[in-house]
């Protein structure tokens, strides 16, 4: 996609102003922790992705993984029914980003 293609998808909070602040965001991010952006997909750009996945989904692959909520290693000094080491799995369909 194009700079206009993407931000053509974007809901209306998400213009070029948004983009300015992208310093202030990544120090809310730092501090916070976490970024919530509502509404961040307008209605039509949810669209376009829909009927662009569509197109690409013949050529997806599937991908598992497991892991815990932490996203790390096992730790010995949690017991196993501890959410540390809790062990989650997901299977989805990915489509490669160079399509």
């Amino acid at each position: 996609m194009l700079d206009f293609e993407i931000k053509s998808i974007l809901g209306e909070k998400y213009k070029n102003g948004f983009f300015e602040k992208a310093s202030y965001l990544s120090n809310i991010l730092h501090k916070e922790g976490i970024l919530v952006f509502n509404s961040f997909i307008s209605p039509v750009g949810l669209i376009k992705i829909q009927k662009e996945a569509a197109i690409l989904k013949p050529n997806s692959f599937k991908s598992s993984s497991e892991y815990n909520v932490y996203v790390s290693d096992y730790d010995d000094n949690f017991p196993p029914e501890s959410p540390r080491n809790r062990i989650m799995s997901t299977t989805k369909k990915c489509i490669p980003n160079d399509l």
